[in-house]
């Protein structure tokens, strides 16, 4: 009876042992490697040469090919009229209902292509220069738009490169001029580090200029000037003749390569130059300013006259100076000299006059004109005088001769008046006046201005209007009785009063005879 349970427990084990073998589960053992789970699969049929060479493989498996994931923004091409790329134009994307200055630019490559990355919403593409296209976009966030920019007119590009000496010119304008189907053109491209530039343009006649180097002008002639740089003349000027054929043209500029070199001197003690304007003219002026000199750059080989001039300093004469490939040097000793501001007033206001208006320094023969100064907001300062020899100068208003007669100042002339010029110094004089009144003449019909040989002669002759316009006369004149003649059809003469009371009188006369 003992071995009973003995057998029972035989027995079990066996039945497990066979039952494990008729369901095909492995068993799990004592040591080693856990078990691996068996996945059932679908039987294929096995290509013998390709299992063995499968084995015969060593290293990384082999890579699997996929569909790249397409970027997201804007990507495109840009293509002529007859569909050939346009290499290197910029490419302007801008959300629509934005101003101009938020918008992003790209360069399209050689091959005409260009990207904006991440770009979404309501969008305007397309391409800017004298020939402009786009197109308008919606893209969605997250989504890769491809755009054909396509020119939709026939068009010629032209490209080339400016060049002073064979090195490239950067960030100077260049400027294409001329006529097409269209009418007039007009563009402008800057130049690229490179030296490149390019205008999209219709086929026609075509003129070409490079801008001269940036220089610095005189806003204000006095002691303290305000200076401000603009654009040079052209230094170079090419005409071509583009037609339908080839669309592609290259012309490269060629800057002259002459140069003048001005050093300007001081005398020992003196105030240094503070405004020194150098002319050099070859057929024309051509002018530009420096603060003590400077080199002028990509002049044409020839002959330059040279004028240098400065408020605190003596003008000096005109030299001829030829330039060739080689530098030219111009060196040039300075006289100190003086400056003198004067101002007109009248009860104790600056009286404002123009430039017609004679006010002139005499010195030992010798006339110095002045011409209105401006200031700050335009403002007028008074009547300047530069370049001054030091000394004593006699200072007059006068009125003006001219060929049709005696034109008037608005004041009353005065001096001579002494004053005093010290040289390196800018100084101010004050001179109180008195105003002339102003004669107006109008000849009109129904009000309406009717056009009229209008002349005026007072105590002192023919007069000279200030201003004239269609059948009007205006002029400053001295209180006194003038004839004043109207020539309309038939001669009218009458005889009016001006009083010195009056700043302003207004003559009107009958023009029932008028052309």
């Amino acid at each position: 009876m003992r071995r009973a349970p003995t057998l029972l427990l035989l027995l079990t084990l066996c039945v497990a042992v066979a039952w494990s073998l008729l369901t095909h589960e492995p068993l799990t053992p004592l040591t080693g490697t856990p078990p691996v789970e068996a996945v059932a699969t679908t039987p294929r049929p096995v290509d013998v040469a390709q299992e063995h060479a499968a084995r015969q493989h060593v290293g990384p498996a082999p890579s699997i090919d996929r569909e790249p994931v397409a970027a997201p923004g804007v990507f495109g091409v840009v293509l002529d009229f007859d569909g050939a790329p346009l290499p290197e134009l910029q490419v302007y994307l801008l959300a629509d209902g934005r101003p101009v200055n938020e918008r992003r630019v790209a360069r399209a490559d050689a091959e005409g292509r260009f990207a904006f990355a991440d770009a979404d919403g309501q969008l305007r593409c397309g391409v800017h220069n004298h020939l402009s296209f786009e197109q308008l976009l919606d893209v969605a966030p997250g989504r890769h738009v491809d755009v054909v920019l396509r020119a939709t007119e026939p068009c010629v590009l032209l490209s080339g490169r400016l060049l002073r000496g064979g090195e490239p010119v950067a960030g100077r304008r260049v400027h294409v001029t001329g006529l097409d189907a269209a009418g007039e053109v007009a563009h402008t491209d800057v130049s690229d580090p490179d030296g490149a530039f390019l205008h999209l343009l219709h086929p026609g006649d075509y003129r070409m200029t490079a801008a001269g180097p940036e220089t610095e002008v005189r806003v204000n002639m006095k002691g303290n000037q305000v200076w401000a740089t603009v654009e040079g003349d052209p230094t170079a000027d090419v005409t071509l003749r583009l037609g339908p054929t080839p669309t592609r043209v290259h012309r490269d500029v060629l800057l002259p390569t002459g140069s003048l070199h001005v050093s300007l001197q001081a005398p020992a003690g003196a105030l240094e130059p503070v405004a020194v304007s150098v002319a050099c003219a070859m057929e024309t002026w051509r002018e530009w300013t420096r603060r003590g000199g400077g080199t002028f750059v990509e002049l044409a080989p020839g002959d330059y006259l040279v004028r240098i001039s400065a408020p605190l300093f003596l003008d000096t004469p005109t030299q001829r100076v030829h330039v060739g490939v080689a530098p030219e040097r111009l060196d040039v000793v300075l006289q100190p000299a003086g400056c003198l501001l004067v101002k007109l007033r009248q009860n104790d206001e600056l009286f404002e006059v123009s430039q017609d208006t004679r006010l002139v320094l005499r010195r030992d023969g010798e006339s110095f004109f002045g011409r209105p100064d401006r200031g700050a907001m335009w403002r007028y300062q008074g009547h300047l005088f530069v370049s001054l020899p030091p000394g004593q100068h006699l200072l007059s208003c006068e009125d003006i001769p001219t060929d049709v007669g005696l034109q008037c100042a608005p004041c009353e002339p005065f001096g001579p008046i002494p004053v005093e010029v010290v040289a390196g110094e800018s100084r101010e004089c004050a001179v109180a006046v008195r105003t002339r009144p102003l004669l107006s003449v109008k000849v009109a019909r129904d009000e309406e201005p009717v056009d009229a040989d209008i002349t005026v002669v007072g105590a002192t002759g023919l007069l000279a209007p200030t201003a004239v316009g269609v059948g009007q006369w205006v002029g400053y004149v001295p209180p006194g009785d003038y004839q004043v003649r109207v020539v309309a059809g038939a001669t009218i003469t009458k005889t009016v009063h001006v009083d010195d009371t009056d700043f302003a009188t207004v003559v009107e006369l009958p023009a029932s005879t008028g052309r």
